[in-house]
């Protein structure tokens, strides 16, 4: 249904280990390759975008362990934003001649909402898409009527003479 604090646990476990393992198998690519033509250009794109990704990925691990709200503040889509990031440097190292080892990190896990909204899930899921559209539409429309009662009770008052 949605997203706890041990699912974000468990994405952040899950790509640090993905995140080590794209920085094991570029460094062993480069030390096995020093003569190759492409470890110079590879080794300046290590240096110049795949270290500094890996420093960005610490200090928000940093920062995702050291506090539970901050866990919780963060968005489900800023986990999936940083494994799209790890799919998009492992590519971008294959484009590179560089073999990876390790293996393809799988998906993140996606919640009932997500998958409806995705179409993936099946009738059950879209229903209850549908379900939660229909209940949010309602609790805006209570919401709307409940204002509208409250400003016309504090509005000016009408006497009749």
């Amino acid at each position: 249904m949605f997203h706890t604090a041990a699912d974000r646990a468990r994405a952040i476990s899950a790509l640090s280990t993905h995140f080590r393992a794209l920085a094991s198998d570029l460094a062993a690519w480069l030390r096995a390759n020093p003569g190759s033509p492409a470890s110079v250009t590879s080794a300046q794109w290590f240096e110049a975008d795949v270290t500094p990704m890996l420093e960005e990925w610490r200090d928000f691990v940093v920062q995702q362990r050291g506090s539970w709200w901050n866990q919780m503040a963060t968005s489900w889509e800023t986990y999936e934003e940083w494994w799209a990031r790890l799919r998009q440097h492992r590519a971008l190292a294959r484009a590179h001649g560089i073999e990876l080892q390790s293996v393809e990190p799988v998906p993140l896990p996606k919640t009932i909402w997500q998958r409806g909204s995705l179409g993936e899930g099946g009738e059950a899921t879209a229903i209850l898409g549908i379900l939660k559209i229909g209940v949010v539409g309602a609790l805006a429309i209570t919401g709307a009527a409940t204002l509208l009662a409250v400003a016309r009770e504090l509005g000016p008052r009408r006497t009749h003479a």
